[in-house]
């Protein structure tokens, strides 16, 4: 009995071991709520606007939006967004990195402002701008069509870095006198953006490519 015993627990300490030691697949891999392969809703406070400015009902996705001159920002999912002026005078709004726009469809993904952006937006007025963003749902492949009325601030807990180390580059279509950026340097960074968004960190090779993006 006691050997059948010793037995029995040596063959179960092993068959939990290869469960433990299994492999997580990749199309379940996330790094936090509504990054990765998750469903959920990206965590963080609400982006706060200068009094006077609103986005006019929600950002959504376009074809017509492609041809505005006022396009904004650098990655692979793209959106319109109306920001209206309601005060007498011109304000300067900043979108800052680590701003997170939550897609209303969870087939369609999230999109994240990866630098800073800033925008002028003349008294009394409600411009169009095209946006551009990378997506934190690499598995996520249908087309967005609108996205909720209030971005959030991301609290991903390794988001400083890779912002951080994109802070100083030449990578928003602002860069490019509000043309898009090449697809070298957009494919850098949306990859970038997919690896951390999936494993929760930057490897050796990401941030090398990042440090080869042209500087300001």
């Amino acid at each position: 009995m006691t050997r059948l015993f010793l037995y029995v627990s040596i063959l179960a300490a092993a068959l939990c071991g290869c469960i433990h030691s299994a492999p997580v697949p990749d199309e379940v891999k996330s790094s936090a709520p509504g990054f990765g392969s998750s469903d959920r809703s990206p965590e963080g406070p609400l982006l706060s606007l200068p009094n006077g400015i609103t986005i006019v009902d929600r950002p959504y996705s376009d074809g017509n939006c492609a041809g505005q001159s006022d396009r904004h920002g650098v990655g692979e999912v793209r959106f319109c967004m109306q920001l209206s002026n309601n005060t007498g005078t011109p304000a300067f709004v900043t979108i800052p990195a680590g701003t997170v726009f939550i897609s209303e469809n969870t087939k369609s993904p999230n999109g994240l402002i990866v630098k800073e952006i800033n925008i002028r937006i003349p008294a009394h007025a409600a411009p169009v701008m095209q946006f551009l963003t990378c997506s934190i749902n690499q598995d996520r492949k249908a087309p967005a069509a609108t996205f909720g009325p209030q971005p959030i601030l991301t609290n991903h807990y390794s988001m400083p870095e890779l912002l951080s180390l994109l802070e100083t580059k030449r990578i928003n279509a602002e860069d490019y006198d509000g043309k898009t950026p090449p697809a070298a340097i957009s494919a850098a960074v949306q990859a970038a953006v997919h690896e951390l968004a999936h494993t929760g960190r930057l490897s050796a090779g990401a941030r090398e490519k990042l440090a080869q993006l042209p500087d300001q």
